[in-house]
């Protein structure tokens, strides 16, 4: 794995080019529908590599207490896998005029969630670059660095944080641009740039129900 190492007020920082699922973290990021576990992309992926019963147990809770909120975070143990936790953050879907902030603030909240169980350690995706998202990876990076920068200005205990980059080297360098530079610190809520590409969905979509039916027997 190629990866930069940087520092996020108190937090240390590694921008990684990678498989998320081969890191070993006390807690995953998890993208969520606001009324449904999300098998696709990276919710797929890290139930396929042993957390299925995580995800099972989002679908649990939304089953139970009904359809949440854009930026909130449900937290789970994963079931397996190299994570010992799950931090499902409600972000996808919200839409190119918020997707933004959506993230921004799911962000945060997830830190301050881990900060509150004893997590010291997060790996996360790009969030809201995904097949439906609406995000450039440098507004992703953006988003999320600013989340943990005001996380460590208020004084939250350091965790460790891992951007994790799937298979895109572009968005990498975007990301360890987004680090170095420290343009987080002045970041603002903007539009989603990232144009919504209808082969790209498909090929994904299929790609995520070959791979569970595989893993899964479906």
């Amino acid at each position: 794995m190629k990866s930069q190492k940087g520092q996020i007020g108190s937090n240390n920082v590694d921008v990684v080019l990678g498989d998320m699922t081969k890191i070993e973290s006390d807690a995953y990021i998890v993208p969520q529908f606001t009324g449904a576990a999300s098998y696709g992309g990276v919710g797929g992926a890290v139930a396929r590599a042993g957390a299925e019963e995580g995800l099972a147990a989002y679908q649990r809770f939304i089953d139970q207490k009904g359809e949440q909120k854009f930026g909130q975070v449900v937290l789970t143990k994963s079931g397996g896998g190299r994570s010992s936790c799950l931090l499902h953050v409600v972000s996808v879907g919200s839409g190119e005029e918020d997707e933004f902030n959506t993230i921004q603030t799911a962000f945060f909240n997830a830190l301050k969630v881990a900060e509150s169980q004893g997590i010291e350690s997060i790996a996360s995706p790009a969030m809201g670059t995904g097949i439906i998202g609406s995000l450039t990876a440098e507004q992703s990076a953006n988003a999320m660095m600013s989340a943990a920068d005001q996380y460590a200005a208020e004084g939250g205990k350091p965790i460790k944080l891992s951007f994790v980059i799937y298979g895109d080297e572009s968005a990498y360098n975007a990301f360890v641009t987004v680090l170095q530079s420290g343009v987080y610190k002045t970041a603002k809520k903007e539009k989603g740039r990232k144009e919504f590409n209808i082969g790209e969905w498909i090929v994904g979509m299929q790609r995520d129900a070959d791979a569970n039916g595989e893993r899964f027997g479906r």
